[in-house]
């Protein structure tokens, strides 16, 4: 790991340890594990750039998907899923799965037999 990318992990590794996120967090050398209540989010800092997991259950074998972030942008990912007025939306369909921030107020999407949504609970 370069300099540049390995302070930019260790701020992001910093900021999760200090700041007051909501849900529960365990926290491991280069990653960490986030439960949101019903959504497991596992943020593993790689080299250039952030790999985040979602899923329903603690355990990787139950993954749904996963994305990649900057390491520049997951400190905003984390702030903008940690607003008390944002929850996160996993939709699951033949296709793929998706990844959303919506708003609590937001009316919540129905699954039906091929499509379906998880919420976080907090």
């Amino acid at each position: 790991m370069n300099v540049e990318n390995e302070n930019e992990a260790l701020a992001i590794m910093e900021y999760v340890k200090t700041a007051d996120l909501k849900g529960n967090v365990e926290i491991g050398k280069d990653e960490f594990l986030w439960d949101l209540g019903g959504i497991f989010l596992r943020f593993a800092i790689e080299l250039r750039e952030t790999t985040v997991f979602y899923s329903r259950r603690k355990s990787q074998l139950f993954g749904i998907g996963h994305f990649h972030l900057e390491h520049a942008d997951v400190i905003n990912t984390i702030q903008e899923i940690n607003r008390e007025d944002r929850i996160v939306r996993i939709t699951v369909d033949p296709l793929g799965s998706s990844f959303c921030i919506v708003n609590k107020t937001d009316k919540k999407k129905k699954s039906w037999l091929i499509v379906r949504h998880y919420y976080s609970s907090i």
